[in-house]
């Protein structure tokens, strides 16, 4: 069983050696390694190179130069594209896989022939210090084909991380589905994940640690707000626009949280942001959300969209951290 390993490149010159080598050690060697280099500005594709020409694995690679840049969405589309293997596996550049990660995780999908996807537990690591917040718990079975338990758990994002890095993916899968990554996007998986959730019929979990995420400082997830306003409008208008009729309370459920979330980043952006504006912008895109539950005389629903009817001021206070728990609270027993 083949596995391509899809690496986007973007200026990490810093870490970039640390996760060639963890390729160039797995136990595993049916692997081919595809690179992509998202018009980096640094020398990580001369360090990578320089890795590969001392290597004598039975690893194959393959080299990808894009000609302006991409980002990661379209970096992994890329390397998807390029792809041979039965199985894709998506690696951050700054990250890095344990020796027998991939071993681990192909043996799972030799067990289960055909599986759409194998989730990896993983071992984040922020400030030097492991936390859990990737680790699978062992109530999970090895194995489902369950639709609505699969389904369920993917879209609630609780049970099974909201990443596409870590999971072994059936390259047919994503073919067929067509489920490329959006380009222009940051939380990019978020959406991915939300749109895999409608067509996955069989997911294998393995509890072994097979990845290792770090947490930097600076990085896409960690800065510039108003770029992740921005991609969050757009995944809340493809999630509002991309619900289909299977399990509509739990697709409306993420919606409501994803933009509640959204609305604590829009009301703690700096005061030289346009708030109005950019509540005005999500009010817009909930409206279809709005118009069914008045449909349905869902007085609930009604009353968590709300908020957006509330002064700045007010939406401060509903923002606060000792107090927006309470939102997620009601949502979980009444949407």
């Amino acid at each position: 069983m083949k596995v391509s390993i899809i690496i986007p490149v973007y200026n990490v010159s810093e870490y970039i050696e640390r996760c060639v080598d963890s390729v160039l050690c797995q136990s595993y060697s049916d692997i081919e390694c595809i690179f992509v280099d998202d018009c980096s500005p640094d020398n990580s594709m001369e360090l990578i190179f320089k890795k590969i020409s001392l290597y004598s694995g039975n690893i194959s690679f393959i080299s990808i130069q894009h000609a302006q840049n991409k980002g990661l969405s379209g970096a992994r589309n890329s390397g998807i594209k390029a792809s041979t293997g039965d199985y894709l596996y998506f690696l951050d550049s700054d990250d890095e896989i344990p020796e027998y990660g991939i071993e681990e995780l192909v043996r799972l999908a030799e067990k289960y022939p055909d599986v759409d996807i194998v989730q990896g537990s993983s071992e984040v690591i922020e400030n030097g210090r492991s936390n859990k917040m990737y680790r699978l718990k062992g109530t999970l079975p090895e194995f489902s084909e369950n639709h609505f338990w699969l389904k369920k758990n993917v879209l609630e994002r609780v049970l099974i991380p909201v990443t596409a890095w870590n999971k072994l993916i059936r390259r047919r899968f994503i073919i067929e589905n067509k489920m490329f990554f959006k380009e222009g996007l940051i939380h990019e998986d978020e959406h991915w994940t939300f749109f895999a959730a409608k067509s996955v019929k069989s997911m294998a979990f393995c509890k072994v640690p097979t990845y290792r995420h770090y947490i930097h400082e600076g990085t896409i997830m960690t800065s510039d707000s108003k770029k992740s306003i921005s991609s969050w409008f757009s995944i809340i208008d493809d999630f509002v626009n991309g619900m289909d009729a299977d399990m509509l309370r739990i697709q409306r459920k993420v919606i409501f949280e994803v933009s509640f979330c959204n609305l604590v980043r829009i009301i703690r952006l700096p005061s030289d942001f346009s708030t109005s504006d950019m509540l005005t912008i999500q009010k817009e895109l909930l409206k279809p959300c709005f118009r069914d539950a008045l449909k349905r005389f869902q007085i609930f629903e009604l009353f968590l969209l709300s908020y957006y009817h509330l002064p700045v001021c007010l939406l401060k206070v509903l923002c606060m951290d000792n107090i927006k728990g309470l939102y997620f609270r009601i949502l979980k027993y009444l949407v």
